[in-house]
């Protein structure tokens, strides 16, 4: 009996927690591997599987050099939807083209509108990488239709549409900016706090005067949203007005507004952050030394890769 079927043993005759070093040997499965997997996963009762990925995201988290994403795209046609959505998280760090189409698929036909929330948010990464140059264009194509399908969709729940919203927001498709006014405008707070999200992804400074404004609201979910979209942005007209959010009634907010200022960097946000790190509260200081010691090592705005 090879190695990996008496570790599916184990998995598959254990009632309790197994050891989570045993399981780095899930790493790496090859396609002969797969079948052996796959044959013995399938007779796992749920609760053993959703342990099973659970333990794998955590390991993957701690050590980047594991690779369980043959598991995670099994995983993904699982028959329980929280397993289904763990999968999907398993494989954020995937960059891979081939997990378009089943991302899409269960964007369109998921019985879940909680993993079609999460296939959006997914596709959501792709359409970055479409922008910028890291997909083919067909493929970019594809993430637009599939997205804006789900917008579109009057049937479609609100959660699963604006996380399309957000999703979408990254492309440079000429119905984007519609897209996002008009979540901007809506009654529901939720979609609302999308279309901020939204206009971050955007990296388009036309929308400053909108997140300014809304460094004022009285909800503190739209103040979160508004800050960080402006670190997004990274236009330097949003410092003076993040620099009172440090002192916002919501720690959220408060972290936000500082890590802002450190991905919009220069020598004006430096100065603020420096400022920042004297203040006598602790989780400032940390929060204020994390911008700085990333400050200035980000990419350059999306905008400004787009000219």
């Amino acid at each position: 009996m090879s190695a990996l079927e008496n570790l599916l043993n184990e998995i598959a005759a254990r009632k309790g927690r197994f050891s989570p070093a045993k399981l780095t040997h899930l790493s790496g499965l090859s396609s002969e591997e797969m079948p052996a997997f796959q044959k013995a996963w399938e007779t796992l009762p749920a609760l053993r599987r959703k342990a099973v990925i659970a333990l794998l995201i955590e390991l993957g988290e701690d050590n980047v050099e594991l690779d369980f994403f043959a598991i995670f795209k099994l995983a993904l046609n699982d028959e329980d939807e929280e397993i289904r959505i763990e999968a999907i998280e398993g494989l954020w760090e995937c960059k891979e083209r081939a997990l378009l189409t089943p991302l899409i698929r269960l964007l369109a036909v998921d019985p879940s509108p909680k993993v079609r929330a999460a296939a959006a948010l997914a596709l959501g990464r792709f359409a970055f990488f479409a922008e910028t140059g890291k997909l083919l264009e067909r493929d970019g194509r594809r993430i637009a239709e599939a997205l804006l399908e789900t917008i579109d969709s009057e049937f479609e729940s609100t959660e699963v549409r604006r996380r399309a919203i957000e999703a979408i927001a990254a492309m440079s498709h000429d119905r984007v900016r519609d897209i996002v006014q008009e979540a901007y405008e809506s009654d529901d707070m939720q979609v609302k706090a999308s279309a901020l999200h939204a206009m971050g992804r955007t990296c388009d400074p036309k929308w400053l005067p909108v997140l300014i404004d809304e460094t004022s609201s009285s909800q503190a979910e739209l103040r979160y949203e508004a800050v960080t979209a402006l670190g997004e942005i990274g236009d330097d007209k949003g410092i003076t007005h993040l620099l009172p959010m440090i002192d916002d009634e919501d720690a959220e907010v408060q972290a936000a507004a500082i890590a802002a200022l450190g991905k919009i960097g220069g020598p004006v946000a430096k100065k603020a952050l420096s400022r920042t790190k004297q203040r006598p509260e602790s989780h400032i200081q940390e929060l204020a030394q994390s911008a700085l010691e990333t400050l200035g090592e980000l990419d350059p705005p999306l905008a400004d890769r787009r000219n």
